[in-house]
């Protein structure tokens, strides 16, 4: 909470980007490593946007020994929101292209679909950073690392874990062909 309201009243001069395009509105679908996900980012201020998502994940382990016997899987609903802040946009801004440091706060919903594995729903606060790339008009590609810090909402399951968490995303935007850049 804190650090959204530190970036939220940060001068948008701060860094020395005075001069940089605004941030455009965005929807997309990205396909994940593992998952599938709706996104939609909609700027508050020049390098600031709040960032909503939800999709399927897919998990899986596969143990030492006979594959077929040691092979875990699990599906799981997500959903999360959160804040962007890009710490350097390219000059030209076409769609959202830089840098960026971003918190989220979501829900995991536990194995919705699962082979011999069982994961409860759980909440979860993810710190990271990451690069946002767009690839002609309609297509963006992510790459992020950060941490994960999440807390089962199931009382028996209660308890605190920290885990490394990196994103590979390739996304297709539905732009807002009607929202003025400038307009927030």
């Amino acid at each position: 909470m804190l650090l959204a309201l530190v970036t939220v009243v940060l001068p948008n001069n701060l860094f020395g980007q005075d001069n940089l395009p605004l941030l455009q509105k965005q929807k997309k679908i990205n396909f994940e490593l593992f998952g599938i996900s709706y996104r939609s980012e909609t700027p508050i201020r020049n390098k600031l946007s709040h960032i909503f998502h939800g999709g399927l994940q897919y998990s899986f382990v596969i143990t030492s020994g006979n594959v077929i016997e040691k092979y875990y899987s699990s599906l799981d609903a997500v959903a999360a929101s959160g804040l962007r802040y890009y710490l350097n946009l390219h000059r030209k801004n076409e769609q959202n292209n830089g840098n960026f440091f971003q918190v989220d706060a979501g829900i995991k919903s536990g194995s919705i679909i699962s082979r011999n594995m069982y994961y409860p729903a759980y909440v979860y606060l993810r710190p990271h950073w990451g690069i946002q790339i767009a690839s002609g008009k309609r297509v963006s590609f992510e790459l992020g690392a950060g941490l994960t810090i999440g807390s089962s909402i199931i009382e028996k399951y209660k308890g605190v874990a920290v885990a490394p968490n990196a994103q590979f995303r390739v996304g297709y935007l539905f732009m807002d062909r009607n929202a003025n850049k400038n307009d927030f």
